[in-house]
């Protein structure tokens, strides 16, 4: 709304668009998630992207493995294309289930991946 009553006074910002509908633009993969793997490692994490590990019952694609102070993450980037979309509680738990089956994995010596936390990124406020 802002843009387009700024845009009769001055033409030109018409087409600019905010922040999250720009980011609803970008395609998930490989776009959304290479920024996102950028973002981080301007926060300084050491970012290993694309990775599949083998768990305990079986092999699981993580979005990028983060290391930060000596702590170990297993990345889940969400996008959706409607920027008002919750993500849903499934999400969190399909991310616990892949934690705890590759830190199985690793204590059985399938992967030598010592996962610490899991972390979800994704461009909503809110989820549920």
């Amino acid at each position: 709304m802002i843009f387009r009553k700024l845009g009769d006074y001055k033409p030109a910002i018409r087409h600019q668009i905010d922040l999250r509908k720009a980011l609803s633009l970008m395609n998930p993969k490989p776009d959304f998630e290479r920024f996102i793997q950028i973002l981080l490692s301007e926060y300084n994490y050491d970012i290993t992207p694309n990775q599949i590990i083998k768990g305990r019952c079986s092999e699981h694609e993580v979005d990028a493995v983060a290391r930060k102070d000596g702590i170990t993450y297993i990345v889940e980037i969400k996008h959706h294309f409607n920027y008002h979309m919750p993500t849903g509680l499934d999400i969190p738990r399909i991310a616990r289930a892949v934690f705890e089956d590759i830190t199985e994995g690793f204590k059985l010596g399938l992967n030598n991946l010592r996962v610490d936390k899991a972390m979800i990124i994704c461009k909503v406020f809110r989820t549920c």
